[in-house]
């Protein structure tokens, strides 16, 4: 985490320098299960002591020399040509020591959500070590929605060992905005049925449930079918990752110490307080009042259209010095879904203080298997930041689009506990039904000292604050 932060001040002042990078790749032992899974071992796997357990998984590389996702992050830092939009112009800064700017070409891209809408390459001057040169942008930038104007450095012919053709930069402008409002409906029938367990909302091919018991939206089917497997409920805790654990101090020890699953149990104890729904012209509201230690102000709301669209609203606020790792809500899908979309941040994993080198577009995965990352000690991982709409399934699809503001998601092939306990990759089972998370916001993964998070003020969760998320979710076949 927040690897960007570094290199903005030492190109910043020209005589700071340094910051190592430990390690290359994950210093790991393979051999085989007995079912034929890869297994990764570290310290203390064949009965050593005194050891560092995972201490050495911390790699830019995994062992198989496969990329890590804070790969992208040191590629984006460590490019050697700086891009400045001005207007509508493009003002580049040659790093580079012995190559002028004429040794590659520049391809640039106008976009959208729907594609690209315009591109041109173009021939650069040659211009030397900290020479700027100045570029006409081709493209009519004036939009009042949302456009992408990405800005590419590519190599022209071999060199450096490298081929022609080679991605040698990148930079992406956001133009515009994007539209987070809540798009009006035609209005229908809808109807509320108050029952001693739940509140159920009904409408044209759909039909909802909120538990009175345990608070969740605990049903949604469409066109009679199922499809939640568990309740959309409150989520406060993530897996533990990497840089919360001391390798030298037993773990149980740290957690306890640190406070480090206090708001994922909170959130497994925590209980309804009053589950109230009211109807009104054009839609029905179910509100939900939490009781949840370390937290207060927790609300749910759902106001749910005609359609079968819900708008989902969470709120909490954290009233405790313990860091809050994230605030949303979980749930998971029936069997037989799969394949994610998603417009955001990626292609890979990211996170808010692991951004740099992840940009927005519209990204799909044939399978959860393709958007998760699994480390060698498994933990959080596949988290994707600044989403605008998401989508999971194939069958029967879930949609989820953010309102007022982007949100994070994740999906998972396992559950949040099942990776909380797993100690090596291929404990990890992989069920036939997802996990989604969508959150109003998710805590960065920190980096400045070996297994320490260490995080940044500006990485954290605020205290003492509303935290509000605000989405919408919709099945559709």
């Amino acid at each position: 985490g927040n690897f960007s932060d570094y290199w903005n001040v030492f190109k910043k002042y020209d005589r700071l320098a340094g910051g190592y990078i430990w390690d290359f790749a994950d210093q790991a032992i393979r051999t085989k299960t007995k079912d034929g899974k890869d297994k990764w071992n570290y310290g203390g796997d064949f009965g050593d002591k005194p050891n560092d357990g995972n201490f050495a998984f911390n790699g830019v590389f995994r062992g198989d020399r496969s990329p890590n996702p804070h790969y992208y992050e040191v590629v984006k830092c460590y490019q050697q040509v700086d891009f400045t939009r001005v207007g509508n112009t493009l003002q580049i800064v040659n790093r580079f020591m012995f190559t002028p700017l004429s040794a590659f070409a520049l391809r640039l891209t106008l976009s959208d959500e729907s594609g690209v809408l315009q591109e041109k390459t173009m021939d650069l001057p040659a211009a030397g070590h900290l020479e700027k040169v100045t570029i006409d942008i081709p493209f009519d930038l004036n939009t009042k929605s949302e456009q992408l104007l990405d800005a590419y450095l590519i190599l022209k012919v071999d060199a450096m060992r490298l081929p022609a053709g080679h991605l040698m930069a990148r930079e992406q402008f956001v133009l515009g905005q994007y539209d987070f409002s809540v798009k009006k409906e035609t209005p229908a029938a809808i109807s509320l049925c108050k029952r001693a367990d739940a509140y159920v909302v009904s409408g044209d091919h759909f039909s909802l449930a909120v538990s009175k018991k345990t608070g969740e939206l605990s049903s949604y089917e469409l066109d009679g079918r199922e499809c939640l497997r568990s309740g959309v409920r409150p989520c406060f805790g993530r897996a533990n990752i990497d840089n919360e654990r001391i390798a030298q101090i037993p773990f149980d020890f740290v957690r306890t110490l640190i406070g480090l699953n206090a708001f994922k149990n909170a959130g497994k104890a925590m209980i309804p307080l009053e589950v109230t729904a009211t109807q009104g012209k054009d839609a029905v509201k179910i509100t939900v009042r939490w009781l949840c230690r370390y937290l207060d102000q927790v609300e749910t709301t759902y106001v749910v259209l005609p359609s079968g669209r819900v708008l989902v609203t969470q709120t909490c606020r954290n009233i405790v010095p313990m860091d809050l790792p994230r605030y949303g809500i979980t749930f998971q899908l029936m069997s037989g879904e799969d394949g994610v979309t998603y417009y955001g941040k990626g292609p890979h994993e990211n996170y808010c203080d692991r951004k740099t080198g992840a940009y927005l577009g519209v990204y799909r995965f044939k399978s959860a298997e393709d958007f998760i990352h699994d480390y060698l000690y498994p933990q959080e991982n596949g988290n994707r930041c600044d989403v605008r709409w998401l989508e999971v399934g194939s069958d029967v699809k879930l949609r989820v689009d953010a309102v007022g503001r982007a949100f994070e998601a994740g999906v998972h092939p396992y559950t949040l506990e099942e990776l909380d306990a797993a100690k090596h990759s291929c404990d990890l089972p992989r069920h036939d039904y997802l996990t989604v998370n969508i959150d109003g916001g998710q805590q960065g993964v920190g980096g400045d000292v070996p297994a320490v998070a260490t995080l940044k003020p500006q990485y954290k969760l605020p205290k003492m604050q509303t935290l509000t998320l605000r989405c919408a979710l919709q099945f559709k076949k």
